[in-house]
């Protein structure tokens, strides 16, 4: 996350991850494991769109 942060021009993490955290309303690990859960939802399911965004 920190790498991510200074390629899109936050110096300070603390800044970035506070953010994200208003912008997606959750911490970038908890958007990660989210994503993940999603994808594997997907994989387990067959590909269906079982979670609608």
């Amino acid at each position: 996350m920190t790498e991510v942060g200074k390629e899109i021009g936050y110096e300070n993490t603390e800044n970035f991850f506070r953010a994200f955290k208003k912008h997606y309303h959750m911490t970038p690990s908890q958007y990660r494991a989210t994503i993940q859960e999603e994808t594997n939802m997907q994989t387990v399911c067959g590909d269906r769109d079982v979670i609608k965004r």
